[in-house]
């Protein structure tokens, strides 16, 4: 068949997809073996079509290779024929150029390892794809040890390459084999991803900003010392290159102390131990507290402090995403304009973190965040300025206090031992929630991040199916970027879960703003709709799980158990997802109250969720018929007796205030009551 090769070219959202690029076209089918598959910023070739791998990194926000033939991936040996693998590659740039190509480097990344494994599978059985479809007991064994085959995605992908082989060239597997594949496919072999602690997140969100306000405490000393630094590298590289022209020996580093042997120009081109430089800027102390050296060596070098401003980077982040529903991809875009305070002419000051959003067909995206974030853009845009003055790739501008910069950055200094490949990409990938820990054990105390039972028990209320191998009493916690989106979407919606006043006090800020937000679609801005739909359905897991919880004996009616068991039956079932779908209808309803929770469907006309004189029948009348009383809040209870009561000596007979605390008082001693007698 022939083809129409002015539709076959770079369909990616990049700026490197431009006509005038190297690889923006195909020239013919299939490529020539030299044709240049991914081309850098700067026009240099970084893979050919022929390459065992083909880096495509500069395509998207993290580090990607392709690997076909005998290439790795995750260290493990993957040996593919030659014609397998030259059969890979045609597949894999029809995705690339063909009439639907991909628009998405993480797509195409997904793709790839989505078709890869039937490659492996015939290249190992030494046949082709298409002999699959020739062979029933091949391909059964294929579906039975290809974990693949029940991904979801995998069954679309072979209808496409199917229906597209004519002008591929080749078939892979044909209508009849897809139809025998499984019909059921798995989304997330994961799972849902993990609910922190409220103990745990409480020390976690403390140590991070512990950092950044000591980083904004020293932040003026910091930006001296770094411009002393690189201008005294400056000089040191002038001085080495006279030192070259006269044959003379010089020193590696302004900071190294030359031998006792040196020549006199090696040893009057070095400055001072860094350490002694550092401390006459007043940060050393600051580099010792949060960079010690692992042996307890009192010996450390300016590396140390690249390796300080390299953690704003990970605490920053961090620090943002405890705050801002958003994903780690989508943090790591931010640029240093991106904290914004909005007015909002119903509801006040709204703070939000404006950016790029990785899964919508509009690249903008809006997130409610809590001021309590803008400590970390100001830290992250400090280091990004720091570090643009010595980035090649920047432009000059950028260092423009008033001018944009993207706020996650590489450490490009020149004391340090790695360097960023030049012209390769438009950015750098971001450190796992793992792999920080693994470099900077110091950082979390493993005592205060260790799982206890109570800990335990908070995870599987939320996600009841927590992985109990990964999760377990006497460990670390472990974390991951993922967990604290969910996390936080969680706490929005169930504050009561959080007891630690300072986590109450950041939360608070976001949660109204994201309630209003993301949860009754109220504003005038076009926020981010896939986390507006990812806060509803987190919105809805806990509403079914909290229902799911009223038929445990905790929860009584003042009416005895008869009215419980009523309440119940309009429910029907304890299923959580069963109990989700009918929240998501209306069917159900469950708010929580001081008392327990309110079973009405509809607004109460009475309030209900802080003044409980009514719930309870505090105001002289029965009890509501739609409440439910929690056992485990009779202590909380008790506390709020005394409190009322203590508050009515000092109130005035017959004034509205008193007669609204006897009211209250009443209402809390017939629950008090209710919990005695039932």
């Amino acid at each position: 068949m022939g083809h129409d090769f002015t539709q076959l070219i770079l369909k990616l959202n990049s700026p490197l997809a431009v006509p005038e690029a190297l690889n923006f076209r195909l020239p013919s089918w299939p490529p020539p073996r030299d044709f240049p598959v991914v081309v850098d910023k700067a026009g240099l070739v970084v893979s050919r079509y022929k390459d065992p791998s083909w880096d495509i990194s500069v395509w998207g926000r993290r580090a990607r290779t392709l690997y076909f033939e005998n290439g790795k991936s995750n260290g493990k040996s993957l040996p593919i024929d030659r014609t397998n693998a030259d059969l890979l590659r045609r597949t894999t740039a029809w995705i690339i150029w063909g009439p639907r190509g991909t628009r998405e480097a993480d797509t195409l990344n997904a793709d790839f390892h989505l078709a890869k494994p039937l490659f492996l599978f015939c290249s190992n059985h030494k046949i082709l794809p298409n002999d699959l479809n020739k062979n029933p007991h091949l391909l059964n064994k294929f579906i039975k040890e290809t974990k693949t085959v029940r991904r979801k995605g995998f069954i679309p992908l072979m209808e496409f390459l199917f229906s597209q082989k004519d002008m591929i060239g080749a078939t892979l597997l044909d209508r009849s084999s897809i139809r025998k594949l499984p019909a059921k496919q798995v989304e997330n072999p994961r799972g849902q991803f993990a609910y922190i602690p409220p103990r745990i997140l409480k020390y976690h969100t403390q140590r991070l900003k512990e950092f950044l306000l000591d980083y904004s405490k020293h932040q003026d000393s910091i930006e001296r010392l770094f411009d002393f630094c690189i201008e005294s590298y400056r000089r040191h590289e002038i001085a080495r290159q006279i030192a070259k022209r006269m044959k003379k020996w010089a020193c590696v580093g302004p900071f190294t102390k030359p031998s006792p042997h040196a020549q006199d120009f090696a040893k009057e081109i070095y400055i001072g131990r860094f350490a002694d430089i550092a401390a006459q800027y007043g940060v050393d102390e600051l580099i010792r507290k949060w960079c010690p050296n692992q042996n307890n060596s009192t010996y450390w070098t300016i590396t140390k402090f690249s390796h300080y401003l390299t953690m704003v980077n990970f605490v920053g982040m961090a620090y943002i995403l405890s705050f801002s529903p958003m994903r780690i991809g989508e943090a790591w875009e931010l640029r240093s304009n991106s904290f914004i305070k909005h007015r909002d002419p119903d509801f006040g000051d709204i703070f939000i973190l404006s950016g790029r959003c990785l899964k919508s067909s509009n690249d903008e995206g809006i997130w409610v965040t809590s001021p309590t974030t803008k400590i970390a853009v100001d830290a992250l845009t400090s280091v990004a300025r720091l570090r643009a003055k010595v980035q090649t790739s920047v432009k000059p501008d950028a260092l423009n206090r008033e001018e944009p910069i993207r706020l996650a950055s590489e450490a490009t200094e020149p004391w340090t031992s790695k360097r960023p490949k030049k012209n390769r990409g438009l950015g750098f990938s971001y450190p796992q929630h793992s792999t920080f820990i693994l470099r900077n054990p110091q950082f979390f105390d493993q005592s205060e991040t260790t799982i206890t039972r109570e800990d335990l028990d908070l995870a599987r209320l939320v996600g009841p199916t927590l992985n109990s191998k990964r999760f377990r009493i006497g460990e670390a916690w472990p974390f991951s970027w993922h967990q604290l989106r969910r996390t936080l979407s969680v706490n929005m919606l169930a504050s009561d879960l959080v007891s630690e006043a300072s986590l109450q006090f950041e939360l608070k800020h976001a949660s109204r703003a994201m309630c209003l937000y993301y949860g009754q679609g109220y504003s005038s801005m076009k926020i981010n709709e896939e986390t507006r739909k990812h806060y509803l359905k987190a919105f809805y897991e806990l509403l079914g799980q909290q229902i799911a919880n009223l038929f445990a004996d905790r929860f009584v009616s003042p009416y005895g158990n008869d009215r419980k068991s009523a309440i119940l039956n309009v429910i029907g079932t304890e299923d959580c997802k069963k109990l989700e779908s009918a929240a998501k209808a209306g069917k159900i309803s469950w708010r929580v109250t001081l008392l327990g929770g309110c079973t009405r469907r509809g607004p109460c006309p009475y309030g209900g969720v802080d003044n409980i004189a009514r719930c309870a029948g505090g105001d002289g009348k029965a009890p509501c018929v739609d409440g439910l009383f929690d056992r485990e809040r009779e202590p909380q209870l008790r506390e709020l007796k005394e409190t009322i009561s203590s508050r009515l000596a000092s109130t005035t007979e017959e004034s509205p205030y008193r007669t609204s605390l006897v009211a209250q008082l009443s209402a809390v001693e017939n629950a008090l009551n209710v919990f005695a007698t039932r």
